[in-house]
């Protein structure tokens, strides 16, 4: 950089001469910006983590931007389904991936993450001071808040005060859907693939649901064979159960977020063996060695003597 001259003009005593003098100013630093850096998610379930990058300090040894201290704190936590719409997160309920929060401080963005397949986010090389997370975008169709927000419209947090050398992991989102899928997982013992009259229910079998958003959620049915799950968001689902032959989608939308899926959820029952096993071999191997009065296991089997056949 290329310094910049003042001219003064002082008299020099005895001799009334102007001299000219130049005097360096001191040189300007252009502010540099934050920019973060996202470490993408990847197929494991911990936190994405985002670094936000300090400026390089001007000459005078202060940072450009504030606050001034060590980026040693971290901030984050998880967006999830809160299907029973209560603001706590209950176990099974299941995280919301893919979706796009912003952190914010001062009402500056600072950086950005997205959330991994479990729904958890973090951002960390935070500095000390008072920090907001929004949702920027990626949530599932026909879902709302039910948690961790200022406003329905805003989708904010509300504000966290992170200390110096310290971790906030309190940050969440809960949202709720208006779907909801019922339905029956039976056993199919003929293998026709339709239910007959004499076919049962599959009691506490697991049932699993795959949505969008990476959301996986999973249930067992109850004593009758049924299961029902609701405050899922809109799209596709598909319902799979434990041994079963194949899954079923079904679709959920604004004019019908319900599915009662009357046919239900086949499951094939395990088939016995075709010959019984026993100490010393099959059915038919101890009806053999029977037959020849030989001890089979602990069952000594005796061949009865003919009677003696008499003369009308």
């Amino acid at each position: 950089m290329t310094p910049t001259h003042r001219t003064t003009r002082r008299l020099t005593a005895g001799l009334g001469v102007a001299l000219a003098l130049t005097a360096p100013l001191a040189p300007t630093v252009a502010a540099q910006s934050v920019t973060p850096a996202t470490t993408a998610p990847g197929p494991s379930t911990s936190p994405p983590t985002t670094v936000v990058e300090q400026p390089a300090p001007t000459t005078s040894g202060t940072p450009t931007t504030t606050p001034v201290g060590p980026a040693t704190s971290s901030l984050g936590d998880r967006v999830w389904l809160d299907l029973d719409a209560d603001s706590a997160q209950d176990s099974g309920e299941p995280g919301i991936g893919n979706v796009v929060v912003a952190l914010m401080r001062d009402g500056v963005e600072v950086a950005r993450a997205t959330t991994n397949a479990v729904g958890n986010y973090l951002f960390t090389g935070l500095p000390a001071g008072v920090y907001t997370v929004n949702v920027v975008s990626g949530l599932p169709n026909g879902v709302i808040p039910t948690a961790g927000t200022v406003s329905n419209t805003l989708l904010e947090s509300p504000p966290a005060t992170l200390a110096a050398s310290s971790e906030i992991r309190t940050v969440d989102f809960g949202f709720v859907g208006s779907g909801e899928i019922c339905s029956t997982v039976w056993l199919d013992n003929n293998g026709n693939g339709s239910r007959d009259s004499q076919e049962g229910v599959s009691k506490t079998t697991q049932v699993t649901l795959i949505g969008s958003n990476q959301i996986v959620y999973e249930t067992k049915t109850d004593d009758r064979g049924n299961f029902c799950v609701k405050g899922l968001n809109l799209g596709n689902w598909t319902i799979a159960a434990s041994g079963g032959k194949e899954s079923t989608v079904a679709e959920l939308t604004a004019a019908e977020p319900t599915k009662n899926l009357v046919q239900g959820i086949e499951v094939e029952r395990a088939k016995a063996p075709s010959t019984l096993a026993f100490t010393g071999g099959s059915i038919a191997s101890l009806l053999a060695l029977a037959a020849a009065g030989i001890t089979v296991g602990a069952v000594l089997v005796r061949r009865r003597p003919r009677r003696p056949q008499t003369d009308a």
